[in-house]
């Protein structure tokens, strides 16, 4: 840890190399500064730095990196010689005193070759390689980059607070602070400004970013981008037990068990509070096994409030993503932001994955509308080609007292004649008409049993659930008025459009709807006129409308917001709402609030 007044653009901060990565300057944004971590050289690229005092913390290797080491002079080493003239114009030789790359230029990685035989197969030659750079490719364009040709996804255990970007394959290129394109996997997230489009998404696609000055006081933002959506956001709300640390299973959105979360997109809340991840912090999570732990430092019980928003890769069909972001800002007597925001993901109906959809399961989902608990299909399917010992059922129909049960599926045994070949879905306990039987059969063998008062008695139904595909749209449009030093107003209003079924036209009419969100904030000095006087007298008021058809992207309101407002959870979408807040009080830095 070191400090330092700011007399030169660059300067070295130690004799030994910087571990990278570990290198934080307090209070300065990233695109103020760069860092050589080989050389340990700071330069500043912001001039309002200079005659500043800069805090900064990094950790160093025992050693210089940069220094060069050589068991024979460079000076030994003496160009090829051309013994044919009229080669030498057609080989340009450089003086063993110029580099090959640029300095500012680094790369590390390694290139692997391995070699494979055996009794069983033939000779195979494998190469691998895994590339990093980092620098400038001329005076005006740096680039990052982290390239592989590695093709299996390796997900990272979750058991430590920053996870390394060693799966996260991508290029970067950056033109003078003005232009910037990023290609591979990207993570997409809104900024703190944007109220209702709340969003947080990891893809594979292209992002291209540019801002430049409009005059002198006024400055434009853009930013459009899009690409293959990995994962789809979940919010779930965990069901504690007394002293049990975990493991907790999450789910899907559908309630699928077996997921694969996004290493990284978690957010875990205890008691509205944002945990941290790590062994040695609040919680670690396994992201292959969809599983969440906590440490001792929180006991967990019943009447602890867990909620865990993350993505997970579901699988059922491509998705895509597309967002555009422009802002204006106009800075000089007062200070004005103006933006507009869109973002799209949408299913490809056509490109189901896990499982492809045949054109009955299709036409099926297009005559359901957007009810999801109506997309179950009958996965019943009569055969004449099955093989010996397979477990097939015949249909029937049964009568208990008055009523009758048609298309009851029964266990064939070793009779061959009008079979179906059934798979069968737990539902839940209770919610099924099916059980499991005590059987030799070679496989498990399903029993029907009878509802008891119309109630199921059993766990499981021969029926598939299908996942429809969805489409989801916002638009939003917001202002940020600095009024005076004292009086700050800021609005957004936003239009959302959310089709839970693709396949299908009905039920669209409630696909369509608004939100509009007003904050007006005013803060003054109590006594003016004292110079030592630190009270402040603060007055804030809030408007938010929220059409019963509004859908929102990911939660925008606080963790806690349906236990502030004895609601039994958060809506999205059904019901309309407006708020309205209205807070007054005095403060004091040292002395807290008083209202």
């Amino acid at each position: 840890m070191g400090s330092r007044i700011v007399d030169s653009f660059s300067f070295k901060i130690d004799t030994f190399s910087i571990v990278p990565n570990t290198f934080s300057l307090q209070e300065v944004s990233a695109e103020q500064f760069s860092i050589n971590y080989t050389t340990s050289e700071l330069t500043l690229l912001d001039s309002n730095l200079l005659g500043k005092t800069i805090h900064y913390t990094y950790q160093v290797f025992s050693l210089d990196l940069s220094k060069k080491i050589a068991h024979k002079s460079p000076e030994m080493i003496l160009p090829r010689f051309v013994s044919d003239p009229t080669a030498a114009s057609l080989f340009q030789v450089s003086s063993p005193t110029e580099p090959f790359f640029d300095s500012s230029l680094q790369g590390t990685g390694s290139l692997a070759r391995s070699v494979s035989i055996g009794n069983n197969q033939n000779f195979v030659l494998d190469a691998h390689l895994n590339l990093q750079l980092t620098g400038k490719l001329s005076p005006d364009v740096e680039i990052l980059a982290n390239i592989t040709d590695e093709n299996l996804p390796v997900q990272p255990e979750g058991n430590t607070r920053v996870l390394k970007d060693f799966n996260k394959i991508f290029i970067q290129l950056k033109y003078k602070n003005l232009l910037k394109v990023t290609a591979g996997d990207i993570e997409h997230i809104n900024p703190d400004d944007a109220y209702f489009m709340r969003v947080n998404r990891q893809f594979l696609g292209l992002r291209l970013e540019a801002s430049y000055p409009l005059g002198e006081s006024n400055k434009m933002s853009n930013m459009v981008g899009g690409g293959i959506s990995k994962g789809k956001f979940v919010r779930n709300t965990l069901s504690p037990q007394l002293g049990v640390q975990g493991p907790y299973r999450l789910y899907g959105a559908q309630n699928e068990t077996s997921i694969i979360i996004i290493a990284g997109s978690e957010r875990v809340y205890l008691n509205g509070e944002l945990l941290k991840r790590g062994e040695s912090n609040d919680y670690i999570i396994d992201y292959n096994t969809g599983e969440i732990t906590f440490s001792t430092k929180h006991l967990i019980a019943p009447e602890n409030r867990i909620v865990v928003e993350f993505e997970y890769s579901d699988r059922y069909y491509s998705r895509y993503n597309l967002f555009t972001h422009h802002e204006f800002t106009h800075e000089k007597n007062t200070k004005l932001k103006l933006n507009v925001r869109f973002f799209h993901e949408q299913d490809l109906k056509n490109r189901s994955l896990n499982p492809e959809l045949s054109e009955k399961q299709m036409l099926f989902l297009s005559q359901i509308g957007d009810d999801k608990n109506a997309a179950l299909f009958s996965t019943a399917i009569p055969t004449n080609d099955f093989t010996s010992g397979e477990v097939l059922y015949h249909q029937r129909d049964t009568i208990i007292g008055s009523r009758v049960y048609p298309s009851i599926y029964v266990y064939a045994g070793a009779s061959r004649d009008s079979v179906y070949r059934v798979n069968f879905t737990y539902v839940g306990s209770n919610k099924g008409n099916y059980v499991l039987a005590q059987s030799a059969a070679n496989g498990k063998v399903y029993e029907w049993v009878a509802p008891l008062n119309d109630e199921p008695q059993g766990d499981y139904e021969p029926v598939v659930q299908l996942n429809m595909p969805q489409m989801t749209e916002m638009l939003s449009v917001g202002a940020a008025f600095e009024v005076n030093e004292k009086l700050k107003l800021q609005t957004e209003w936003a239009m959302s459009y959310f089709d839970q079924n693709l396949f299908s036209k009905k039920d669209d009419g409630d696909n369509l709807g608004m939100a509009y969100q007003l904050h007006l904030a005013y803060h003054t000095k109590l006594y003016p006129k004292k110079v030592d006087n630190q009270w402040k007298y603060r007055l804030q008021l809030d408007y938010e409308y929220l059409h019963k058809n509004f859908h929102y992207l990911e939660s925008f309101r606080n963790v806690e917001f349906a236990r502030d407002y004895n609601l039994s959870e958060e809506q999205n979408g059904g019901v309309g709402e407006q708020l309205l807040k209205f807070t007054t009080g005095v403060a004091h830095p040292q002395k807290g609030s008083t209202l």
